[in-house]
């Protein structure tokens, strides 16, 4: 936030790869991706420093607050409410969203991640907001993170037609900086059943 660090632009692009790996029937992909990782509170300055990318208007990409959570724009507000259902804790750090922006107007987002620090900028909180497209159905899962970088927690929502729902997920996670990883490894009984990763650096605007 410009307010606490300066004028130093706390956004930015990020581009790498993601990766999917099943393990029966086997079969595995990677594909490229670009993703942004932007601090709410600069949204509409951030769009501004690339001719790309817009606020709220139609561009190789461009960023709507309703395409997030429950639809509302009040980004900030709806992730202190998710955080304060599950910890009860009325949460004032700074948050920032990881996720692919739309793209001339579409947009294919299966999951974004909300990043949440605390005034000792350290991260306590990952909200995973989980689109599953075919159905156009949304769930938000609130990871409490506080000094874990692995966590657990049993599957809730459907997202794929060929996956149970008789699962767990475990995630893993840095702190992002230059670059940003995520892992998730889907398991039955404690075996695994699916790996996927992202792994992402950091770019400068164009």
């Amino acid at each position: 936030m410009r307010g606490n660090r300066g004028n130093r632009v706390l956004s930015h692009f990020y581009e790498g790869k993601v990766s999917h790996a099943r393990v029966a029937p086997r079969h595995a992909l990677e594909y490229p991706v670009w993703f942004a990782y932007l601090h709410l509170d600069e949204v509409q300055d951030f769009c501004k420093l690339s001719k790309l990318c817009s606020y709220r208007k139609t561009n190789v990409f461009s960023f709507y607050e309703e395409d997030y959570l429950s639809g509302e724009k009040d980004l900030k507000t709806l992730v202190r409410q998710k955080i304060f259902e599950i910890s009860k804790v009325n949460f004032e750090g700074e948050i920032f969203l990881l996720t692919t922006l739309r793209q001339l107007g579409y947009s294919m987002n299966p999951i974004s991640l909300f990043y949440c620090f605390n005034k000792s900028q350290e991260l306590q909180y990952i909200i995973a907001d989980v689109h599953n497209t075919p159905w156009n159905e949304r769930y938000v899962y609130v990871l409490e993170c506080y000094k874990k970088r692995h966590i657990n927690h049993l599957k809730e929502f459907h997202v794929s037609p060929f996956m149970p729902m008789d699962l767990s997920y475990e995630w893993n996670f840095n702190t992002p900086g230059e670059k940003i990883q995520v892992g998730i490894r889907v398991t039955s009984s404690n075996n695994s059943v699916m790996t996927a990763n992202l792994n992402l650096k950091r770019v400068a605007p164009s």
